[in-house]
């Protein structure tokens, strides 16, 4: 009896398909809906080792246990002040106006939240003078040499070697995405108000900076690549089926799939990295061989029967396929999560989701789909057919 009913489900679903095609329809435009908002609650995060390490790995679990006990670091920014122009009267970093600048910049920046620590010429020289900055050149020079014990200089880390760039490092807590980009904009600030000397410029980098840059680049990135296999995807579906109607027509699956795949991300509360952003591209890829699938089949059944039993019979025939498929492909991806790397287990998860949205959009929004069309298609026959017989019984009037 089990066995039975398992082979008579495709010939039930499809019966129930083709009755309730329209409520099916709408329903899945209400899902839509909610997708289009669960894909706005997407956030974007960093590249961070620690996720992409796997927690038994020794190095860490002891960065983790350092952390809990000390809080964690390891994100920093350098603040890069350099000589550009030598026609005024700075010509290095030692100059006593390029110091102030550099601890006026520094100053503030260590009074901001989340910073741990600080470091540049400018600090170094007061620890070395008693808390002052030199007033000349010379008096810089001096101090500098005070630094040196043997193969050890203080200013190394500060100073180039031609002294035509320095740099202040800053050492900061852990923070999220928002709290970054909260920071990087105050420091850009505390630069952008500061008076700075004549042939300088000046910029920040690091860690912190180089991550929001990232971040920014997501969304337009993600938006590109999408939209380039999507233009890809279609050219081919043209080419294959000669027929502008029904390439657009077997798109629906990673149309409908991918905006069903970033709604679910969303709701899950899960975020996207820059490493995952190619991602919507090889689920495309994936889901649009369900489209080529069914409407192959309909096509070929379409030109014996109605549309209804074409209908029909397409999905009695290609719904144990395409199961099987997809099956083979969610445990594929899901053996990613038997490695170590987390970043691949994520990844394989994602893939997973993206490939079981097409596949049920493939399964209940296309048919639904074809069936309007061809319903709508065989009223405007009837209708023109009643039209043509009307005018031809007028005329034998």
């Amino acid at each position: 009896m089990i066995i039975e009913a398992i082979k008579n489900m495709p010939r039930m679903y499809a019966h129930f398909l083709t009755t309730h095609s329209t409520k099916i329809l709408v329903a899945s435009v209400i899902i839509t809906v909610l997708m289009l908002f669960g894909a706005t609650l997407i956030t974007s995060e960093g590249t961070s080792y620690r996720g992409m390490l796997p927690k038994t790995l020794p190095s860490a679990q002891a960065f983790t246990s350092i952390s809990d006990e000390f809080g964690e670091s390891g994100q920093s920014a350098s603040i890069i002040i350099q000589i550009t122009d030598y026609k005024n009267s700075v010509m290095d970093v030692r100059e006593p106006e390029v110091i102030e600048y550099i601890n006026g910049i520094e100053q503030q920046i260590s009074k901001m939240q989340f910073v741990s620590s600080t470091g540049s010429m400018a600090s170094a020289m007061r620890s070395l003078d008693n808390g002052n900055l030199p007033k000349t050149k010379s008096s810089a020079i001096e101090i500098m040499n005070k630094g040196k014990i043997g193969s050890m200089d203080l200013f190394a880390n500060y100073v180039s070697s031609d002294y035509t760039l320095a740099v202040i490092s800053v050492n900061t807590a852990e923070m999220t995405d928002s709290e970054q980009k909260e920071f990087a904009n105050n420091v850009n600030q505390v630069i952008e108000n500061s008076e700075k000397p004549p042939s300088i410029s000046v910029r920040a980098t690091g860690d912190i900076f180089i991550s929001q840059s990232i971040q920014d680049m997501i969304g337009p990135e993600t938006g590109t690549l999408t939209m380039i296999a999507f233009i890809a995807i279609l050219m081919l579906l043209f080419l294959i089926f000669t027929s502008v109607r029904y390439g657009l027509i077997s798109m629906i699956p990673i149309v409908f799939g991918t905006l069903w795949f970033f709604g679910t991300l969303g709701f899950l509360g899960w975020s996207l990295s820059s490493e995952l952003v190619g991602i919507f591209s090889m689920v495309m890829g994936v889901g649009v061989d369900f489209g080529i699938q069914l409407v192959t089949r309909y096509r070929l059944e379409k030109a014996r029967y109605d549309y209804e039993d074409a209908m029909r019979l397409t999905l009695k025939q290609v719904m144990v396929p395409m199961i099987t498929t997809t099956i083979a492909i969610l445990a594929g991806f899901k053996a990613l999560s038997f490695g170590q790397l987390s970043m691949l287990a994520k990844m394989g998860d994602m893939l997973g989701i993206g490939v079981l949205m097409c596949f049920i959009v493939a399964m209940t929004v296309l048919p639904g789909v074809l069936m309007l069309l061809e319903k709508r298609k065989q009223k405007k026959q009837i209708k023109e057919f009643n039209i043509s017989k009307k005018n031809r019984h007028n005329k034998k009037k």
